[in-house]
C-alpha cells in the first residue's frame, strides 16, 4: 500500500520536480536531494523469517512464488500414505518407518519365498539368509526374490558346474595314476578289485565310493588291490567256520580245489603271462592250492 500511494504521489508530483528528480540536481523544495532507495520487489515491510525464506529460495519475483504456491497445492492433495517423509537422520536404524511405508515386511515371514534344496537355500540357510535381508539390509519382498533369482540361483550353478568339473578333472588324473601304477596288469588287477566290492560290499560302499571320489583314489585302488590278493591267496585270511587258516593252516581238499578254480579264474591272464609283475608270485600260491586240493597219499 505504502508503494502504491509513492507512486501515486509521485504521478501528482509538478513536472519540474519530476524533472528534478530524474536529472538528481532538484531538491523537492529544500529537502534532501536524489531519488528514494529501490525497495526489494516484496517490499520493505517484510518481516525477518520471510525475507529469510525468499532469499534463501532464491525467488526473483511473484510469479517464483506463484510457481512453488502451486506445487505446493498439489503436494498437499495427495493421500497422506502416500508421502513419504524422511528423517534428518537416514541413518538405516533411523529408517524403520520408511521402509515400512515401502513395504518391508513386519517379520522374515512376510517374504514369499519358498525352500530350494536344490540350491542349497532351504532349512537354517534360508532362515539365516532372510534374516541378514530383513535385519541388516531392510530388503523388500521383490528385492529378496530378485537376490536369489538373479544372484543366488546362478552362482550355485555356477560352483555347482565348478565342482563337477573338479570331480572329473580328480577322476582322471587319478584313473591316469593308477594305470601307471598297475601297469599291464591294470585292467586285471581292477576287475580283483571290483569283484571283491562286488562280493563283499554293498550299495553303501558303491555310494561311498562314487561320492567321495575314493574309488579312483591311488592310495586306496592300492589297498583295496592289497586285500584282494590276501582274499585270493590261501591260508592268508580266516577261515570258514571260524577256523584260521593262516602261517600254514589247511584247507580240506574240496576246499582248496574251489579255491584253486576261483584263483585261477581271477588270476588267469597274471598266471599265463611271465612278464607280469605278479607271475612268480601267484605260481608259487597256485602250487600251495593244488598240493592242498590233491595232496599225494601216504
Amino acid at each position: 500500500m505504502k508503494r502504491n500511494r509513492y507512486l501515486r504521489e509521485l504521478a501528482a508530483a509538478p513536472a519540474f520536480l519530476l524533472l528534478a528528480s530524474v536529472d538528481g540536481d532538484g531538491d523537492a523544495g529544500g529537502g534532501g536531494g536524489g531519488a528514494p532507495a529501490a525497495e526489494p520487489w516484496y517490499g520493505k515491510d517484510a518481516d525477518p523469517e520471510t525475507k529469510q525464506w525468499i532469499e534463501k529460495n532464491g525467488f526473483k519475483g511473484n510469479a517464483d512464488v506463484i510457481k512453488t504456491a502451486m506445487h505446493q497445492e498439489k503436494l498437499i492433495g495427495v493421500p497422506k500414505e502416500q508421502l513419504l517423509r524422511l528423517p534428518a537422520d537416514r541413518a538405516p536404524d533411523k529408517l524403520g518407518d520408511v521402509f515400512a511405508q515401502l513395504g518391508k515386511p513386519k517379520d522374515i515371514a512376510g517374504y514369499d519365498v519358498k525352500p530350494n534344496a536344490e540350491i542349497g537355500l532351504d532349512g537354517p540357510a534360508l532362515e539365516n539368509f532372510l534374516k541378514v535381508g530383513h535385519e541388516k539390509a531392510h530388503l523388500l519382498d521383490w528385492q529378496v526374490k530378485a537376490l536369489i533369482s538373479d544372484w543366488y540361483e546362478p552362482m550355485m550353478k555356477q560352483l555347482g558346474e565348478q565342482a563337477e568339473g573338479d570331480k572329473q578333472k580328480s577322476y582322471e588324473e587319478g584313473e591316469a595314476k593308477i594305470k601307471e601304477m598297475f601297469g599291464d596288469a591294470y585292467e586285471e588287477r581292477v576287475g580283483r578289485i571290483n569283484a571283491l566290492l562286488a562280493e563283499h560290499g554293498d550299495g553303501d560302499l558303491d555310494e561311498y565310493l562314487l561320492q567321495t571320489g575314493r574309488g579312483n583314489d591311488p592310495r586306496f585302488a592300492k589297498f583295496l588291490d592289497k586285500i584282494a590278493q590276501l582274499v585270493a591267496e590261501p591260508g592268508k585270511l580266516p577261515g570258514e567256520q571260524g577256523r584260521d587258516t593262516t602261517f600254514g593252516g589247511r584247507l580240506t581238499p574240496a576246499e582248496a580245489q574251489n579255491k584253486l578254480i576261483e584263483f585261477e579264474r581271477v588270476n588267469h591272464d597274471a598266471l599265463i603271462n611271465r612278464s607280469h609283475a605278479d607271475h612268480a608270485h601267484l605260481v608259487k600260491e597256485r602250487e600251495k592250492l593244488i598240493a592242498q586240493a590233491y595232496p599225494a597219499p601216504r
